[in-house]
């Protein structure tokens, strides 16, 4: 993490590769240089919500520019959007980072009313051209939900004013190269495109599998989690996506042996509402449980399954905005044809989502500040028949809060 910082606080542009949380988050943060983000899939965040939340992210930029109005705005996000003005590079969609920097003041200014001072006096960002104070090397857990609160990338040289954000979507690395490689692998591969004229100057080539080209200082590879137990011996039985397997005691087929976390997969028969996706929220609650569960074993007793499993929940922000999912929040296991889904969206604001089948809610996903989050975990958990006064659930001039109270 902390090479990271001191890669980005001198960087002219960023490559960032990936389309989970870290991605999401980084894209995010960097706002000081150029970034140019290639996604494999054809929207932002398959991860974590569909196609009409990342339009939903992708018009917010657009439309809500600090000091501009839309018309005056560069921001565009255009992919799967025909109805957006043709303001792209050869195809490629350009946002540049008003509203990010806008909603991250927000946030910085909640933090303070709160008592919470994200950056403290002492350690506050250097100021251009000046240079970084040496940084202290610490040790320890992993990062954690809000690593990027403790990152402090801000930049160690001059700031580029008006910095780009180019999103290559559909696309992958085809390889990192120096300007010497760049130069053997444009005569072997004539379709390569690019815009750098000064493309032999920057120190890392990347080329995309569409072809396209991009120079740049740091390459950021957030791919995704797998689980990491190659250190672990044979011993230890594997599951078919090579996480360790444990029971709902948490225990692998090795006696007194306990795994958690990122490296295990659940082998019990689970919830129909909680299913394992390896975020830094199961990985804690997992391990807040494994310890229930190695003090049960001590005393020869059996834990409880924590309530924790009976439904999946994860609260995060992404772009400035709250974002909740709950359940099945993107049908997950459901097939097409049993489910219908429900929306309200209020462009620059909220953006919810329901997922009923069998009358009941099955999942959501919910952007921004609904206060909703208790109400709908609660519908799904106790699956209430709502199939009377669906079209009740989202409208904005009905408490819903208030009436399953």
């Amino acid at each position: 993490m902390q090479d990271l910082q001191a890669r980005l606080g001198s960087a002219r542009r960023v490559v960032v590769v990936g389309n989970g949380g870290i991605a999401l988050e980084l894209v995010h943060e960097v706002q000081f240089c150029d970034v140019v983000w290639a996604v494999r899939d054809e929207h932002i965040g398959t991860s974590f919500f569909d196609a009409g939340a990342a339009t939903f992210f992708m018009s917010d930029v657009k439309l809500e520019s600090a000091g501009m109005s839309e018309n005056e705005s560069t921001a565009t996000l255009r992919h799967g959007l025909p109805e957006e003005p043709e303001e792209t590079e050869n195809g490629v969609a350009i946002f540049t980072p008003h509203t990010l920097q806008q909603r991250a003041a927000k946030a910085a200014l909640a933090s303070a009313r709160a008592g919470v001072s994200d950056i403290p006096s002492s350690q506050a960002p250097p100021e251009p051209n000046q240079t970084a104070p040496a940084m202290e090397v610490y040790s320890g857990a992993a990062l954690g939900p809000r690593w990027q609160d403790q990152a402090r990338l801000h930049p160690i040289g001059e700031r580029i004013d008006t910095p780009r954000r180019v999103v290559e979507l559909s696309t992958s690395v085809s390889a990192v190269l120096s300007p010497a490689e760049f130069v053997a692998y444009r005569q072997q591969h004539p379709a390569i495109v690019h815009n750098d004229t000064d493309i032999l100057d920057w120190p890392a080539i990347v080329v995309l599998s569409n072809n396209r080209v991009y120079g740049c200082d740091v390459v950021v590879s957030a791919t995704g989690v797998v689980p990491c137990a190659d250190f672990i011996g044979p011993e230890i039985l594997r599951a078919s996506d090579g996480g360790i397997a444990v029971n709902d005691q948490m225990q692998t087929n090795l006696p007194d042996v306990f795994a958690a976390g990122d490296v295990c997969t659940v082998q019990w028969p689970t919830s129909s509402h909680w299913f394992q996706l390896r975020l830094w929220t199961q990985a804690r609650q997992m391990g807040a449980y494994a310890a229930r569960c190695i003090q049960a074993a001590a005393k020869h007793e059996l834990a409880l399954l924590d309530f924790c499993f009976e439904a999946f929940a994860h609260v995060t922000r992404f772009f400035g905005f709250k974002v909740v999912l709950l359940g099945l929040y993107n049908a997950q296991g459901l097939a097409v044809g049993d489910y219908e889904v429900l929306l309200r969206v209020t462009r620059g604001h909220e953006y919810i989502k329901l997922v009923l089948a069998n009358g009941c809610v099955q999942g959501a996903v919910l952007i921004g500040e609904t206060d909703l989050e208790e109400t709908f975990e609660n519908l799904i958990l106790n699956q209430l028949d709502v199939s009377a006064f669906k079209d009740m659930l989202l409208d904005p001039d009905v408490d819903v809060e208030d009436y399953f109270d």
